[in-house]
């Protein structure tokens, strides 16, 4: 069986094949089929012609070649001229003086044997090729007067199936046969004999009965012609639905492909619109590292460095080359050697971490480790931040000579901020003075104790003298506490300068007084 696509046909190979469903392009192969070969003109001559080669037939097998079996065939069964023909009735092999029968058509060269009979012999031929139909077929004979050159003679064809040898299987053998005038045995052929009549009118009659047969074979090939046009109108009309419907089909794959390209475009545009947002973004947190003049520097899990500012380059060698190394691979200028380490602690704990470290040079930065977390609260990395601390750890420093000059002066002493906030209070104030350091520190100096210091001469002293003076010195001041108890004071002060031209804190010293010293003082330049 041979299945085939809808624009696919057996074309020349169809004498190999047989239709079971010409619509669906179905077939089956044929015993004896004939592959397709160059039509040759036919020969008249005596001996054999070859126009086709069978499939099946070897060059040197067992049943020898397909021009012997032929031979074989003729010599030993036919001695009159015979055509060898397959069961489209195309002429395979000519035996004998075929030419008093057959005669070439008009036109371009064919190896049909109807399409070359001559008067009087197509019709009777095509209905005995069309009763042979089949292996199991009988053999057909028919009586036909035939015009050769002008005059009639008396021929009888046969035609039958040739069932051995193997390779000539399926084909089928007309032979022709001449007779005389009278027709012997025309009792076996046709029933019964005709009555002798005029030679002239004979003569027409078989013309004319020739003609009739010759129009009754015409209209039924026209009849199988049109059924098979119509056949074919079947298939070309399927043919055309199945172009439609693959049509529409491409037509809507056409629509599908177009309205992707549109959602495609689309996405396109807001990938883009965000690739552009994104840059922006990306603009603007760089800008922001860069103003707050902080060295950042961002590492991922792994500790490889994902970004960092250029305050970040001075302490730690990095370039933009640098973006994907191990920390640990880079050369820094601190002393401190854990950063690895602690960032690594950090990652696993989550938990913050602060130290203080210190460059080669002395400076001095605080470093804070933090987990870098995303805006779904995921942890992807850390955030190492180097703040400089140089300016408090000179405050931390000054502050410890402070207090240490504090607690060397034996006489009371206390440090006031630019709004008379008491910072400090050395050991001797609270010697001579009955308060505590929680009465005193943080508290403005007219508000201690009961308010024994909020006196009109001082505060015109502290808030208006001595800003424009700087200092002043020996003024006597009585002082009463709630114990009923009076102590008469000289008090001496300095503002020392401040950040920025800004007043900064003040020194307040105390030295008691004898009785009878007098209360009234001076302020001192």
């Amino acid at each position: 069986m041979l299945f085939l696509g809808s624009s696919e046909s057996v074309e020349d190979m169809d004498e190999a094949f047989s239709d079971v469903d010409k619509r669906w392009r179905i077939y089956r192969a044929e015993e004896g089929g004939q592959p397709p070969a160059t039509r040759l003109m036919p020969s008249s001559g005596r001996g054999l012609t070859m126009f086709r080669r069978s499939p099946e037939s070897p060059r040197g097998g067992e049943e020898g070649g397909f021009t012997h079996s032929v031979e074989r065939l003729l010599a030993s069964e036919f001695a009159p001229p015979a055509v060898l023909v397959n069961d489209r009735g195309e002429a395979l092999f000519f035996h004998g003086h075929t030419g008093r029968f057959l005669e070439p058509a008009s036109g371009p060269a064919q190896n049909r044997l109807t399409d070359m009979a001559r008067d009087g012999l197509r019709a009777p031929l095509v209905q005995a090729l069309r009763k042979v139909n089949g292996p199991d077929a009988e053999p057909a004979r028919r009586r036909v007067w035939v015009r050769t050159d002008g005059e009639q003679e008396e021929v009888e064809v046969e035609v039958r199936p040739v069932h051995t040898p193997r390779t000539l299987r399926g084909l089928r053998l007309v032979s022709f046969l001449t007779l005389g005038s009278s027709w012997p045995g025309q009792e076996e052929a046709t029933g019964d004999v005709p009555e002798p009549r005029p030679g002239r009118e004979l003569q027409l009659e078989r013309e004319l009965d020739a003609a009739r047969q010759d129009k009754q074979v015409t209209v039924e090939e026209l009849q199988s012609s049109n059924e098979e046009l119509q056949s074919m109108n079947e298939e070309l009309q399927s043919m055309n639905e199945e172009l439609q419907s693959s049509n529409e089909e491409l037509e809507v794959s056409k629509e599908e492909v177009e309205s992707l390209n549109e959602e495609l475009r689309s996405v396109n545009a807001e990938l883009e619109a965000r690739v552009s947002d994104l840059a922006q973004a990306n603009d603007d947190m760089k800008n922001l590292l860069d103003s707050t003049e902080i060295a950042l520097l961002f590492l991922d899990a792994d500790m490889h460095v994902t970004r960092f500012t250029e305050q970040a380059s001075k302490l730690i060698s990095l370039r933009d080359t640098d973006v994907g190394r191990p920390v640990d691979e880079l050369t820094t200028a601190l002393r401190y050697q854990d950063l690895t380490r602690d960032a690594r602690e950090v990652l696993e704990t989550l938990e913050p971490k602060e130290m203080e470290v210190q460059t080669e040079g002395g400076h001095w930065y605080q470093l804070r480790i933090l987990p870098y977390r995303s805006a779904a609260n995921s942890v992807f990395g850390l955030v190492c931040i180097f703040q400089d601390f140089q300016a408090t750890k000179r405050l931390q420093a000054d502050g410890d000579l402070l207090q240490g000059l504090l607690q060397t002066v034996h006489e009371p002493l206390l440090v006031l901020d630019p709004e008379l906030r008491v910072v400090a209070a050395n050991d001797g104030f609270y010697r001579v003075f009955p308060l505590t350091p929680a009465e005193v520190e943080e508290r403005n100096l007219f508000g201690l104790g009961a308010g024994q210091w909020d006196q009109p001469e001082l505060r015109a002293l502290l808030q208006e003298a001595l800003p424009e003076r700087g200092s002043f010195r020996d003024f006597h001041l009585a002082v009463a506490f709630e114990d009923g108890t009076r102590c008469a004071i000289s008090l001496s002060a300095r503002q020392l300068p401040g950040e920025g031209g800004e007043s900064g804190p003040i020194l307040l010293s105390m030295e008691p007084v004898a009785a009878g010293g007098g209360t009234d003082g001076g302020v001192g330049g």
